[in-house]
């Protein structure tokens, strides 16, 4: 499975590619850390971490090749998945920007 943010501005950020045995990220959409947040400050890469990938990690490729591009427009989360005959499914997701 291949996780990536795509900008407004079109620049695709690798979070998390062929990482993990299976499906998990997160263990569920409550705030209270149950969600994998991506963060280029993270202590532990997310290719060191393991399903259900709970908790702050760093992405495949930086962040900060976001840095000075449009943060209004339409951002997007692709997931696409190479394995056959599994279904998966997107629970929930946000995006926070800082200054």
């Amino acid at each position: 499975m291949s996780i990536s943010l795509i900008s407004p501005d079109n620049v695709i950020v690798d979070l998390s590619s062929g990482n993990g045995a299976g499906a998990n990220f997160g263990s569920g959409c409550a705030p209270d850390g149950n969600r994998t947040t991506f963060d280029d400050s993270a202590a532990t890469a997310i290719t060191a971490g393991s399903s259900p990938y709970v908790g702050t990690f760093s992405p495949e490729a930086s962040l900060a090749a976001l840095n000075g591009g449009t943060a209004n427009g339409n951002w997007r989360l692709r997931i696409t998945d190479a394995s056959g005959g599994t279904l998966g499914a997107l629970r929930c997701w946000s995006l926070f920007l800082y200054p």
